[in-house]
């Protein structure tokens, strides 16, 4: 997967935001028809934390590429992080 190509659905990731990295693993669960509500449950069930669905993740994306040219990796994940404790966008420095 690339940041250019972004499966839909809701992103989780374990435990919280402050040990995440760009090792962490994550999943994408398309739960808009309720197919995956069993999957969903059982995340949730083993730690796994409901981040953002994927619009809102390109969103994130497109706010960070907005402000900087060449954005890194580094800086999009930092810019997730910031989005989901703060509900904002992070001003990126140039």
């Amino acid at each position: 997967m690339t940041l250019k190509t972004i499966p839909k659905g809701g992103f989780y990731l374990t435990n919280s935001s402050k040990d995440w990295n760009l090792e962490t693993i994550g999943i994408f669960v398309d739960d808009e028809f309720g197919e995956e509500e069993e999957k969903t449950e059982q995340l949730l069930a083993n730690g796994w934390v409901e981040t953002l669905d994927s619009v809102m993740i390109e969103d994130v994306i497109y706010h960070a590429k907005e402000q900087k040219e060449k954005v890194t990796t580094e800086e999009l994940l930092e810019a997730f992080i910031y989005f989901i404790d703060n509900d904002s966008y992070l001003i990126l420095k140039k």
